[in-house]
């Protein structure tokens, strides 16, 4: 966990098919990664669209500037701090087959400046765009029950939340405020 804790050096990353495991987190902070590969022959991970992803549970633990999420159906996850820092992170489209978006995952992405959630996300997660500070607009589906504290923390220039449910759907969001 941990291991390259906000090594801004780094531009790239690359996984020999001898990994099996990587821990938590073991890239957060390093935002200057422009590629990531993994050797063709490694059946834990995989890369795609210049994302990080665990092959068997389908998360994506590390994105980079210039990453787009595979639409395939592979991806359900992106996990803790996966695309944290990704200054130059203008937009990104994350597919419906994404069902849990979890802590920070895209904090501090200062250039972001619209997001559409997947139909099947059930919580925004807390910090989760905390930091977004182009951040603009944000078009949450009907699924969403849970927004959790400071999930749009300093966004300062969100000016619009388009909610796709009916207004009836309102009364079912809980918005922790904690």
């Amino acid at each position: 966990s941990w291991t390259f804790n906000m090594c801004t050096g780094l531009t790239s990353i690359e996984i020999p098919g001898s990994v099996s495991y990587i821990g938590s987190v073991a890239f957060h902070g390093c935002v200057n990664v422009e590629s990531i590969f993994v050797d063709a022959s490694n059946t834990a991970y995989r890369a795609a669209g210049n994302c990080l992803i665990e092959t068997k549970i389908g998360t994506i633990i590390k994105g980079c500037n210039n990453s787009v999420i595979p639409n395939d159906g592979s991806v359900t996850a992106i996990h803790n701090y996966a695309f944290y820092g990704c200054a130059e992170l203008k937009s990104i489209d994350i597919p419906d087959s994404v069902m849990y978006i979890y802590h920070g995952a895209f904090q501090n992405c200062s250039s972001l400046t619209t997001v559409k959630l997947p139909n099947r996300l059930n919580t925004v997660d807390s910090v989760l765009f905390e930091n977004c500070t182009s951040l603009e607009s944000v078009i949450i589906p009907s699924s969403v029950e849970y927004i959790q504290m400071r999930a749009f923390n300093n966004c300062v220039n969100l000016s619009a939340i388009y909610y796709c449910g009916t207004e009836s759907d309102w009364d079912q969001i809980t918005i922790n405020t904690d």
